[in-house]
């Protein structure tokens, strides 16, 4: 019953078996693999809904996401925290990000309410910090752009909605609770054999 869209800078016309039927909005937009994130910063100008959610193309949805949605109700936006310390570089308040005791998030997943005006504001403060560091990760950018404003209501989502392999919290989260996973984060899909076999039937 969700509004989907897609943003990809992939040729949809060479596509195999591309079904356009899956999506309600598709924006295709002219940049190389690794410049791809850049697109994130400006999701909110993308999506023509007020309640929007941000997925990583390497995620798989494994139950309703109406929770994420109900905290927009709330909040404007919401976002998973990282459980490990920050080791990315950049500074906040003049310190390092990995000096300053706070957690940084995953970007991969986030919710936000596009009828907000602090969220427009949010995404632009977002893409200015961004362009300053000129880097290829996007991860410092939202940890500065998240606490530069302490008047700008986060939601901390719980790792149910950003499970992933990548750090031993998240791990332990996924052995122990994996009814409970909302969105698997794999990053490298090729390397789970279930993921893998599945992708290969839809090619």
């Amino acid at each position: 019953s969700l509004g989907r869209a897609l943003i990809t800078n992939l040729p949809l016309e060479s596509a195999t078996d591309f079904d356009h039927s899956l999506f309600d909005y598709i924006k295709v937009v002219d940049g190389a693999d690794y410049e791809a994130f850049r697109w994130k910063l400006s999701v909110e100008q993308y999506v023509p809904w007020g309640h929007a959610l941000f997925l990583d193309a390497d995620i798989e949805v494994r139950r309703d996401p109406s929770p994420v949605f109900n905290v927009l109700e709330n909040y404007p936006f919401a976002i998973c925290p990282r459980g490990n310390p920050c080791n990315k570089m950049g500074d906040l308040w003049g310190e390092p990000l990995a000096n300053c005791g706070l957690r940084e998030f995953n970007s991969g997943v986030f919710a936000f309410d596009n009828h907000d005006p602090r969220v427009k504001d949010f995404f632009s403060r977002l893409r200015i910090n961004h362009s300053q560091r000129n880097e290829r990760v996007d991860q410092p950018s939202f940890m500065v752009t998240i606490y530069q404003d302490p008047s700008f209501p986060i939601a901390p989502l719980s790792l149910e909605w950003n499970a992933t392999n990548r750090w031993e919290e998240a791990r332990a989260f996924v052995r122990k609770y994996p009814e409970k996973i909302g969105f698997y984060h794999y990053r490298d899909p090729h390397r789970f054999f279930d993921i893998e076999a599945a992708m290969a039937e839809t090619l």
